[in-house]
């Protein structure tokens, strides 16, 4: 999976390939997952709690957290979108840079 921070002005989000081939690319902003909407924002599911959630579809915390992924990706796609014209142009500003490259440049992702 090749991933990529997308780069607009005065923000960032993530920009990756769902299959092998990078045919499809899918795109989420981060920030929105440390959201105080996030039910595990500060309490982190146990593996197993997590499963039998997600087995039996039970667990209202499960579905608020997927809906909340779902919002980011769609907000984040919309803002590719509404940008792709500047993004494609590479205007001042507008960047798709991959992260292996951030990562050889001593970027890492901020810890909370």
């Amino acid at each position: 999976m090749v991933a990529s921070a997308v780069v607009i002005p005065g923000h960032a989000f993530l920009g990756f390939y769902l299959d092998a081939q990078h045919k499809t690319v899918a795109f989420l902003e981060t920030t929105m997952l440390n959201a105080p909407g996030n039910p595990y924002r500060n309490v982190k599911p146990s593996q197993f709690g997590d499963s039998i959630a997600r087995l039996f579809q039970a667990d209202a915390r499960v579905r608020q957290s997927a809906q909340l992924f779902d919002r980011a990706i769609a907000d984040a796609t919309n803002k590719y979108n509404s940008n792709l014209q500047s993004l494609r142009n590479r205007a001042p500003g507008y960047r798709a840079i991959d992260v292996a490259q951030l990562r050889g440049l001593g970027v890492q992702p901020i810890n909370h």
